[in-house]
């Protein structure tokens, strides 16, 4: 029970102090570590095993495409790209409040992919989606739902690191259960989770544009005037090898790092070659980046620590031996599951 009572520090904690995540994850798995070795619950010597996670947490090659995922992202927005795409995708919506909106979330689900988490979204749709929508008079309430939204929306969406991630993981310990039940002839792996990411992932991105275009039908029309030609013409192109590379990734056709890689370059060709990224461009570019991989390492780093305490604490027998003893068809535990992880 100890591991719940963590739990439930972290989200009082995220909610009330509104502290970044990673810190109240160190500050409670702190405080959680020292209590159990105190009392003994816990012994120090799991908790060295904290290093030795961490190592094996960087030594995965898939996390070099991060900071090539938030690269490409924020070429995109300081670059005049970003806003060629967003008058491009306003002049095609109804006028009005819904357009903008829908304009925004398109924008920020094609951004989310390439930020890694929730967290690193909204750090990074805030500089982008955001101030676009309040030069149109959006609420400070209503662009924070979008914001939130679009964030969670990019997670979904493959190819997001979240994602690659999770394939890697999942393959990981099913070809560790292969080992101990010969009957597994298949291992589960990171295309499957594309695969299995890529219909919900669109569906959600349908209803939530389908629920602001029905909900914002009433307000101000936005005054944004039509894209010239040429923006058509980059948006276009943007959209269309965007596409291309993060689809490719998706469809097991491209590697994650070898795609963001090509995208940055693209687009830092672009840059130069239009003369929009200037030194200063540059220069605020990879200031970001680099706050941006490093909040999200931060959060990988927290996490990591976190969990490593929570096992300590049996917290994952404890739930194991709680999801196998309810006599229950698989599709029902699992529902109860996901509902609990959402409440």
């Amino acid at each position: 029970m100890a591991g719940l009572v963590l739990l439930v520090l972290v989200a009082l904690g995220i909610v009330l102090t509104g502290l970044p995540a990673a810190v109240v994850l160190i500050g409670v798995a702190s405080a959680g570590a020292a209590f159990g070795v105190l009392t003994g619950v816990v012994p120090f010597a799991l908790l060295s095993a904290l290093p030795g996670r961490l190592v094996n947490l960087f030594e995965n090659d898939l996390l070099q495409a991060l900071p090539l995922y938030v690269l490409m992202g924020l070429l995109l927005d300081r670059l005049p790209v970003a806003e060629a795409l967003y008058k491009t995708c306003l002049s095609v919506l109804p006028r009005g409040p819904a357009g903008q909106l829908v304009s925004g979330m398109g924008l920020g689900a094609l951004l989310g992919p390439m930020n890694g988490s929730v967290g690193a979204s909204v750090l990074g749709l805030s500089k982008v989606v955001a101030p676009r929508l309040a030069a149109h008079g959006v609420p400070e309430p209503t662009r924070a739902a979008l914001v939130a939204v679009a964030s969670t929306l990019g997670v979904v969406i493959p190819p997001s690191l979240v994602l690659i991630l999770l394939g890697d993981a999942m393959m990981r310990a099913h070809t560790e259960a292969s080992r101990l039940n010969a009957s597994i002839t298949r291992i589960v792996n990171t295309q499957d989770v594309f695969h299995g990411a890529l219909l919900p992932g669109a569906l959600l991105v349908a209803l939530c544009a389908l629920v602001t275009l029905i909900t914002c039908r009433s307000g101000r029309a936005s005054d944004t005037p039509a894209p010239a030609k040429h923006e058509r013409i980059e948006a276009g192109i943007v959209l269309a090898v965007v596409l291309v590379l993060l689809g490719g990734v998706a469809l097991g056709r491209l590697y994650a790092v070898e795609a963001a890689a090509t995208g940055a370059v693209a687009l830092f060709i672009y840059g130069l070659a239009t003369r929009t990224l200037t030194r200063t461009v540059l220069e605020a570019v990879l200031r970001d980046t680099l706050a941006l991989t490093g909040a999200l390492f931060a959060l990988l780093v927290a996490a990591t620590f976190f969990t490593l305490v929570q096992r300590a604490y049996g917290t994952d027998r404890w739930l194991a031996g709680l999801f196998t003893g309810f006599d229950a068809p698989p599709g029902a535990v699992l529902a109860v599951a996901l509902a609990a992880i959402a409440a």
